[in-house]
């Protein structure tokens, strides 16, 4: 079994690029789809970052509201790692779980989708790593189109996570593939099945 893991910073086309991988066969593990699950009302995870973070965040329902929560720990880098020290070490739990599920399940192909997936320290969970880039202008744009975030926000989630679109300085040694999503979706789904076809059939 080959494990991938697909990083990128929001609005550069990872999700798509997972998509275009599941249609050839591969199984996904989405660590924010994770993620949700590790935020309901009465988990570990819930009531450490409750602790912490104070009920202001809950919404009306008693659950953690992360729009609160974003525009809260992304305006402070000192509770951006509070947050993730909470939340990693359960999200790994559960992704190792899921990787071995499917290992025990004789799946050949599994990508795992997690924006962050460096920065958390998750390299060793995955043979390669793939991450996708966007111009900063391009991202821009596609968050507009979407219309589901802030712009203030974007700026403070690029801000604190010290993400540079068109910079490349030392990628090369981080990760194993660097797809470049600025064209077409015709392109990047180009770039996708050359990708199966030379790294990853390959390996099966």
């Amino acid at each position: 079994m080959i494990t991938i893991g697909i990083s990128g910073f929001i609005g550069t086309g990872k999700s798509t690029v997972c998509s275009y991988l599941v249609d050839m066969g591969a199984e996904l593990i989405d660590a924010d789809s994770i993620g949700h699950s590790i935020y309901i009302n009465g988990s570990e995870p819930w009531k450490e970052i409750i602790t912490h973070f104070g009920h202001e965040i809950l919404d009306k329902d008693k659950q953690i509201d992360r729009q609160k929560l974003s525009e809260l720990v992304f305006n402070n880098f000192d509770s951006l790692k509070k947050l993730n020290s909470i939340v990693h070490p359960h999200l790994k739990k559960n992704i190792l779980n899921q990787i071995n599920n499917f290992r025990s399940n004789k799946s050949k192909v599994v990508v795992l989708e997690a924006a962050m997936l460096i920065q958390a320290g998750w390299r060793n969970l995955v043979d390669e790593v793939w991450t996708v880039t966007s111009l900063k202008d391009i991202v821009l744009s596609r968050i507009i189109n979407r219309g589901n975030m802030d712009l203030n926000l974007y700026e403070s989630i690029l801000k604190s996570q010290n993400y540079y679109i068109n910079e490349k300085s030392g990628q090369d040694t981080i990760f194993d593939v660097i797809i470049e999503n600025n064209d077409s979706m015709e392109i990047l789904r180009r770039q996708v099945v050359s990708l199966w076809e030379t790294r990853v059939s390959k390996s099966r």
